[in-house]
């Protein structure tokens, strides 16, 4: 899942300054505005801090799955690199919306 957190000044329409947070996640963009500086920048700390821990789940989670294909495979040798893409595969299958 690559991810970024950007902060970075903007105009609004009413020629206001104000502090727009802008994360993508998979190429998709949001954007949040805030009247802060550091309410900006505290907000994009807690989300890129967020984004990393659901990072680290997801890949552990991808490597439980790949275990698990693993061993119900009888454990052969050489076959981590199909069975890490499976499960992969499986993982991101379960966490997309029906």
């Amino acid at each position: 899942m690559p991810f970024s957190v950007e902060v970075s000044p903007r105009n609004e329409t009413r020629g206001v300054a104000v502090h727009a947070v802008v994360v993508t996640i998979d190429g998709h963009q949001t954007v949040l505005t805030f009247a802060s500086r550091d309410d900006a920048e505290s907000f994009a700390q807690v989300e890129r801090a967020r984004l990393i821990e659901d990072e680290k789940n997801a890949s552990q989670r991808v490597r439980e799955i790949a275990y698990r294909l693993w061993q119900e495979e009888g454990c052969p040798q050489g076959e981590a690199l199909r069975h890490w893409f499976a499960a992969k595969t499986l993982f991101e299958r379960d966490k997309s919306p029906q």
